[in-house]
């Protein structure tokens, strides 16, 4: 009988300070890195020195109970075991709290990189620093199981695949949807393997080499990457052109479906339709409107090629009744004006040929200057009122182009239902003055549309008119002083000069800085202004009596003042946001503000600001456009 050959065995596990210094570093970088490529990536608020800390002891008792004899290994893992149990007794209601911020973060992670409804908070109101504490806690419960798996991995398996694949998950789990951890835990993790690949060969036939392989290899892999990271640092990284273009696509298509996988609220509550439309009256209760309270929370998430201060139009009041500011009623624009022509009706309705008014003045200014670069804005809704979609000026994106949402009527862009993330495309820069114009084949729509405007953003209710008489009275008798230091006269003296006003929409602008400098010097900004007496009309209060108020208060007197000296105008509240140079913003709920837009013939409706505290700058092209990059081939 042939005798078997016997596979050469292992040299008994006999650890060194060398061997222990090298794998110990292995086993700190695996562990921390996976835990914090994992938390980074889903947004976990902890407290990371605390983390840290817990890793390194973790990894010193791996260390210990795996450098010992095989026969002397079930004593401290029990021991090991026993204090973990009692751990999670003693701090179970911090778990739990741990779990519920993590759970938290996890799910609007998902949420946001989807694109998907199912925003969760937690309901207690706790501390930031209760909650990070708990969520570092429940992450260092898992510390110590996965320290013990990986240390029997490195220290004695010696195997690559078996760390790879206890740590692996922790990073995959955000990058499947999009979501990169932090670079430094992400380059920990992945000097981990690079250096564990490269000795684990060695370390089954040679331990002391593998030993002495590992402390070389770690400072030269991580050299290696420092230099890549520097050389493609993350933040100057561009998408291609089409990679957006793809995604935009994909979301669109999306967004237009009616799946029955993405109908109603799923076992988890995190998926949703979009269907139709959310509910959104358009309605502001100016009764109501006291002192400003705010709570600091973030209504809007913006992301945008735009920077500088941009204004976030969210809907538009145009009847004022003593109280309040709401939206033409439905039976107005079926009565008045049909968006699309319509040959076959036997009753003559002015038409928009499928265009839509809020669309003029970008479409004018592509039509007069095509080379001007477009600009893309992607808004999520965490917050703010979820009936409106809130939009730069100048939308480029028209009607068929609108992925999860529509525009309702002239006056807002409402949102679909359970979809909380628009892309919107923006003309930025645009100036009525430029002498811009629309395409030809759009004039006749704007004319029509015009008529409308004129017809029903006019109307003041009698109980103002006094009150607007007389405001009007001085503005005029200032207007005809002949002092040149005040701005009615400069205004009244650039209307008289022929050359320097070339159209009516030109004047409508002069007037509209006529009213914003008369209330500038008669009303005072206070946002601690209390609530308008009962039975008071808010705009007259506000002009004869109180002379203070914040932005509802002047952007409404303004409407009412530019209405009466005949120039079309209406209310609108949304968002004033500042844009920094990373294109990111987190929008809160103290940014809420209203201003005034005003029709000027053959452009549309331009914003107007009245607010003093917000004076500077046009809202409609404050913000300037941040040309991306082209992708270099490489």
């Amino acid at each position: 009988m042939k005798k078997r050959k016997d596979r050469p065995r292992r040299p008994p596990f006999r650890p060194t300070p060398v061997s222990l210094l090298g794998d110990g570093m292995l086993l700190f970088l695996a562990v921390s890195g996976a835990l914090f490529s994992f938390c980074t990536a889903f947004s976990v608020e902890l407290r990371a020195d605390l983390l840290l800390a817990g890793c390194g002891a973790f990894t010193l008792v791996g260390l210990l109970i795996w450098s010992l004899p095989r026969l002397w290994w079930t004593l401290p893992l029990a021991g090991a075991a026993g204090l973990w149990g009692w751990g999670l007794w003693r701090l179970w209601d911090y778990l739990v709290l741990g779990e519920i911020t993590l759970r938290c973060s996890v799910v609007n992670t998902f949420c946001t990189s989807l694109q998907l409804d199912g925003f969760i908070q937690p309901i207690a109101e706790l501390p930031d620093e209760v909650w990070a504490l708990s969520a570092t806690l429940l992450v260092l419960a898992a510390a110590l199981p996965l320290s013990l798996l990986l240390g029997l991995a490195i220290l004695r398996a010696r195997s690559f695949w078996f760390t790879f694949w206890v740590t692996f998950p922790f990073p995959l789990a955000p990058i499947c949807i999009s979501v990169t951890p932090a670079w430094l835990p992400l380059m920990a993790l992945v000097l981990a393997w690079s250096v564990l690949g490269l000795t684990s060969l060695v370390g089954r036939r040679d331990r002391n080499g593998s030993a002495r392989l590992t402390l070389l290899a770690l400072p030269a892999a991580a050299l290696l990457l420092a230099l890549l990271t520097a050389a493609m640092p993350q933040d100057s990284y561009q998408r291609p052109v089409w990679a957006d273009d793809a995604l935009d696509s994909f979301t669109n298509w999306a967004a237009r479906q009616n799946f029955a996988l993405f109908e109603g609220n799923g076992p988890f509550g995190l998926f949703g339709g979009g269907g139709g439309l959310a509910n959104a009256d358009g309605e502001v209760d100016l009764s109501k409107a006291g002192p400003l309270r705010f709570s600091g929370r973030t209504v809007l998430k913006v992301e945008t090629d735009l920077r500088g201060r941009i204004y976030l139009r969210g809907f538009s009041g145009a009847v004022y009744d003593g109280g309040s500011w709401a939206p033409l009623e439905q039976e107005v624009y079926d009565q008045e004006l049909r968006w699309e022509s319509d040959l076959s009706s036997s009753r003559y309705l002015p038409s928009l040929s499928g265009y839509q008014p809020m669309n003029f003045p970008a479409l004018a200014d592509r039509e007069t200057f095509p080379a001007k670069d477009y600009a893309k804005i992607i808004v999520r809704n965490v917050g703010a009122d979820p009936g409106y979609v809130y939009t730069p000026y100048h939308i480029l994106s028209q009607p068929k182009e609108l992925a999860g949402a529509s525009f309702v009527n002239d006056s807002y862009i409402a949102r679909m239902e359970d979809v909380w993330t628009h892309t919107l495309y923006i003309q930025p820069g645009c100036d009525p003055l430029s002498g811009a114009r629309l395409p030809e084949e759009a004039e006749g729509a704007e004319r029509n549309y015009s008529y409308f405007v004129y017809t029903n953003y006019m109307d003041v209710p009698e109980e103002s008119w006094a009150a607007l008489d007389r405001a009007v009275q001085e503005i005029s008798a200032e207007m005809m002083s002949g002092d040149t230091e005040v701005p009615a006269y400069q205004r009244y003296m650039q209307m008289m000069n022929s050359t320097s006003v070339s159209n009516w929409g030109q004047v409508h602008l002069l007037m509209a800085d006529v009213v914003a400098a008369y209330l500038n010097e008669t009303a005072e900004y206070n946002p601690d202004t209390p609530v308008t007496p009962e039975g008071e009309d808010f705009v007259s209060y506000f002009l004869t009596e109180s002379h203070e108020g914040y932005c509802m208060h002047f952007a409404s007197a303004a409407t009412l003042m530019l209405r009466y000296l005949g120039v079309p105008a209406r209310y609108v509240a949304g968002y004033v946001a500042n844009v920094p140079s990373s294109g990111k913003v987190d929008v809160p709920d103290s940014a809420a503000h209203a201003w005034v837009e005003i029709y000027l013939d053959g452009y549309g409706w331009e914003p107007i600001e009245v607010t003093p505290a917000y004076e500077g700058g046009r809202p409609g092209y404050t913000a300037t456009a941040e040309v991306t990059p082209t992708p270099t081939a490489t």
